[in-house]
């Protein structure tokens, strides 16, 4: 076996012992997995005729990930497990698109392997989640790829940038800043007005038409609106950028088991350690002219364009856009690839580069088998075992409705209940508090107490949302049962 196979031998093997251990319970489930599983059920539904009405808060989602889900969902096959193997192809498939896009943009090209692992380490956590981000990275891979991997851009090239770029906003409306990108890029190039209409219209029109649908149908996107949401906007801002260093330090084992006082200090410590590594190296890199200097440029000006449109769209659009490494995580393909440009400064800092990889691969090895055997999110064992799921399941009737402050749990472990949401104390989006949040709580108290509705309450989820205690003293109305999980409030009716 030549070095070239042995390289990809070692490559995929690392990547499924990795995403296997990760998900060894099962694919991780977050609050907006279960939406994507809903919408994919609509849209196999669709294609077999049975025509329903489209939920309004499908669009808080682009479609093209569910779509493919969709495909899934006309299988006999265990659906979470059917998704699990489409995610672990995913993050073959989008290791692999890194590897040779790396190997493109390094002249040590034995220096890919290191990167590319880094890659599987860094993401593997995102990719063993049912969620968008997977499908995004795979066409922003792509469109990286035709931008900095192809030194002359052709017809061909033209279009798969377009496709790429379209799908990218169909996949996360996010996407749709990355056509900024190419534009600045391709007409540095030299590219002709044709082509930059071309490109506009094939990347942004199918995204703004399923948006158009969206709004001539209910008159609203997702009851999105635009204006000025200052409140805690600065706290954003400085949690967003702390992802910079957040995202790259080795502390996530401690963050997943709650130990945060021992993540704490861990970041304190290894925050030299990332600066070193990883940092020093691309911003020595950025100021040198050099071979890869026009590359550099591209990805530079896509994690400036991406930052600021983020930051921006936190600001202006009533939406809950949270600082998180789902958000972020774009962002850290864009260094990691920045970095692998910066070879030579790596090979100078060899010593603490080596001790990060290290302490990346242990950290990352170490989270996988942990979450990976209890399950990653509402398909952990736990939730499985809850005592509150059980309770409701066995005791609240199925023809009763049910208000509750995460009907996610109910779509996977429940799913014949008539479920409605629990009041928000405050708005999530733009942080107003509701006034007429206690009117609401007495009203759901009243219909408890006819034995007409029942109330399940999971602690630890959603702050804005009322809680048990604001049930018990506003409503006025004692708990059926209560645990740590949460509690039920329920009259049961003797016939």
């Amino acid at each position: 076996m030549n070095i070239r196979k042995l390289e990809w031998v070692l490559l995929w093997t690392l990547t499924v012992l990795f995403y296997y251990f990760s998900t060894y319970h099962s694919i991780g489930l977050g609050g907006d997995s279960v939406t994507y599983l809903k919408m994919a059920k609509w849209f196999a539904d669709f294609f077999k005729g049975n025509v329903r009405r489209y939920e309004g808060y499908f669009f808080h989602f682009a479609p093209f990930y569910p779509l493919i889900l969709s495909i899934l969902v006309f299988s006999k096959g265990n659906l979470l497990s059917l998704v699990r193997v489409f995610h672990g192809i995913l993050l073959l498939t989008n290791v692999s698109l890194f590897y040779m896009l790396v190997k493109k943009i390094t002249t040590h090209k034995d220096f890919a392997l290191l990167i590319s692992s880094l890659f599987v380490a860094l993401l593997v956590e995102l990719h063993s989640l049912a969620l968008s981000e997977e499908v995004f990275f795979t066409f922003q891979l792509l469109f990286l790829y035709v931008l900095i991997a192809r030194e002359e851009i052709k017809a061909f090239d033209l279009v798969l940038l377009s496709l790429s770029l379209a799908f990218m906003a169909l996949t996360r409306y996010i996407g749709l800043v990355f056509t900024i990108c190419a534009l600045l890029y391709l007409k540095r190039r030299g590219m002709k007005m044709f082509s930059s209409i071309a490109l506009v219209l094939l990347s942004a029109v199918p995204v703004f038409l399923y948006i158009l649908y969206g709004f001539s149908v209910f008159s609203h996107v997702a009851h999105r609106s635009i204006g000025f949401y200052y409140r805690g906007y600065a706290e954003f801002v400085v949690l967003f950028l702390f992802q910079f260093l957040y995202d790259f330090l080795p502390v996530k084992a401690f963050v997943s088991q709650n130990m945060y006082g021992v993540a704490f200090i861990s970041s304190v410590m290894f925050l030299p350690l990332v600066v070193l590594a990883v940092y020093v190296p691309v911003f020595k890199a950025l100021r040198e002219k050099s071979l890869f200097s026009d590359k550099k440029k591209v990805l530079l000006c896509c994690i400036v364009v991406y930052l600021i449109s983020v930051m921006v769209s936190r600001l202006l659009v009533d939406a809950f856009i949270p600082p998180s490494f789902r958000i972020f995580s774009p962002v850290v393909i864009l260094i990691l690839l920045l970095w692998a440009m910066s070879e030579e400064q790596i090979r100078k800092s060899k010593k603490w580069v080596i001790v990060y990889v290290f302490m990346v691969f242990l950290d990352s090895g170490i989270t996988a088998i942990i979450n990976g055997q209890r399950g990653w999110g509402y398909t952990n064992e736990r939730w499985e075992k809850s005592l509150l799921i059980r309770y409701s399941r066995n005791t609240v009737p199925d023809s009763m409705v049910v208000y509750t402050n995460v009907p996610e749990f109910f779509y996977l472990y429940d799913p014949e209940k008539k479920i409605r949401l629990l009041p928000f104390k405050y708005n999530p989006w733009n942080q107003k508090p509701i006034n007429s949040w206690q009117d609401s709580v007495v009203n759901i108290a009243k219909r408890v107490k006819s034995g007409e509705a029942s109330i399940v309450y999971f602690r630890g989820f959603y702050r804005h949302s009322v809680n048990d205690t604001d049930i018990e003293k506003v409503g006025r109305i004692k708990p059926y049962m209560k645990c740590k999980d949460g509690a039920i409030f329920f009259e049961r009716r003797v016939p």
